[in-house]
C-alpha cells in the first residue's frame, strides 16, 4: 500500500507486544515505526480487497437461507468429484466423511493409537488368522475398508499381489503409505473413501475385510454398505467382518464388565474410548448382523462371539 503523506500518532505497547517487536525490528534493520506501517498496511490491504469484492457484488440480488446452503452442498459435491473420482456425496446418502467417536485427523493420534494397541494385543497374531481365514494367495487382490494404522495391509501386502486400502482419514492412510515406503512395499494402493463411497475399477475382489469399522454407519447402511462389498467380491469370494457386536444374553452387563477389564487392561483412556463408542457410534446385535450379512448375499461360514460383546465373522458369497 503506497504512503502518500506521513502522519504521526503515539502507540503504546502492552511489554509482552513490544519486546518481541522491538526483536524483529532488530532481525530486520526496520524501526519499529517502519515495521508497523509495514504490518499495518498489509493487514488493510486486505480489507480494501474485501470492501471492494463487497462493493462489486452490491447489486447482486438477495437469497434465501436454504438456498445458499443448497448451492454450498452442491458446491462440496462438484469438489469431491472433481479432486477425488472414488468419493461421491448424494444428497440422500449417509455422510460417511464425518467422523463420530475418536477423531483420527492428526499424525499424533493415528501414531499413539497404533502404539498403544500394540502395547496390549497381538494384532500381528490376529491378522495371520484373517489372512488364513480369508485364504488369502499370492495372485489375490484384497481390500482393507476402515485399513486405519494399515497393520492388516501391511501384512497381507507380503502375501498377495495387490492390497486396497480404504479409510476416511487421510492421516491414516498417509501413515500407512509411509510404512509401505519403509518397508519397500509397492503393492498397496490407499483411497480416500469408504464402505459407501469407494468405487472399485479393478478386477472382482479375491477378498474383503473389515475389523472395527462398520459400527460407524447406522443399520440401514450397514446393509447397503454389505451388499456394496458383496458386489465387489469374484464369485465365492471370502469376506472378514470383526466388530462390537452384541449379543442378547445380558449384554447391558457385559458392555460394563468390558469397560472395566479395558480399564484395567489397557488403562483408562481406552475405556473412556469405549464409553464414547457405546453412547455415540452404531454397533448392534448378533442376530441383526446376522441377518444383514445373509440379506447382502453372504453365506456365515463362522461366527465367534468373545464376552457378549465382539464378534468376528467369516462368510463367503453365496452363489
Amino acid at each position: 500500500m503506497p504512503v502518500t503523506e506521513t502522519g504521526r500518532a503515539t502507540i503504546y505497547f502492552d511489554p509482552e507486544l513490544h519486546r518481541p517487536l522491538r526483536r524483529k525490528t532488530v532481525e530486520t534493520s526496520r524501526f519499529v515505526p517502519g515495521r508497523v506501517n509495514k504490518d499495518a498496511g498489509e493487514a488493510l490491504a486486505g480489507d480494501a480487497e474485501n470492501i471492494a469484492a463487497f462493493g462489486k457484488r452490491r447489486a447482486e440480488s438477495l437469497i434465501r437461507y436454504n438456498e445458499m446452503v443448497k448451492r454450498l452442498k452442491d458446491d462440496l459435491t462438484r469438489v469431491y468429484e472433481k479432486n477425488d473420482s472414488n468419493v461421491t456425496t448424494p444428497s440422500l446418502q449417509y455422510d460417511e466423511m464425518i467422523h463420530i467417536g475418536k477423531d483420527f485427523s492428526s499424525r499424533e493420534v493415528v501414531e499413539a493409537y497404533d502404539a498403544r494397541h500394540r502395547r496390549f494385543r497381538d494384532i500381528e497374531g490376529e491378522n495371520e488368522a484373517i489372512i488364513a481365514g480369508v485364504g488369502l494367495q499370492k495372485n489375490h487382490i484384497i481390500a482393507d475398508f476402515g485399513s486405519g494404522t494399515g497393520t492388516f495391509v501391511i501384512q497381507a501386502a507380503q502375501k498377495c499381489e495387490k492390497v486396497y486400502a480404504v479409510d476416511i482419514s487421510p492421516a491414516m492412510l498417509e501413515y500407512t503409505e509411509w510404512k509401505a515406503r519403509n518397508l519397500g512395499l509397492a503393492n498397496i494402493v490407499c483411497c480416500h473413501g469408504g464402505f459407501l463411497t469407494y468405487v472399485h475399477s479393478d478386477r472382482p475382489l479375491d477378498a474383503v475385510s473389515t475389523s472395527m469399522a462398520l459400527h460407524h454407519l447406522p443399520d440401514f447402511w450397514k446393509q447397503k454398505a454389505l451388499t456394496r462389498l458383496q458386489e465387489m467380491l469374484k464369485p465365492n469370494g471370502k469376506f472378514f467382518l470383526a466388530d462390537v457386536v452384541f449379543t442378547e444374553e445380558n449384554y447391558e452387563s457385559s458392555i460394563q464388565a468390558w469397560i472395566n477389564k479395558l480399564a484395567s487392561e489397557m488403562g483408562k483412556e481406552m475405556a473412556e474410548d469405549i464409553s464414547r463408542h457405546i453412547r455415540c457410534e452404531h454397533s448392534t446385535f448378533s442376530w441383526i448382523m446376522e441377518g444383514l450379512l445373509q440379506r447382502a448375499g453372504f453365506r456365515i461360514d463362522l461366527a465367534e462371539y468373545t464376552d457378549g460383546v465382539l464378534a468376528r465373522y467369516f462368510c463367503t458369497k453365496a452363489a
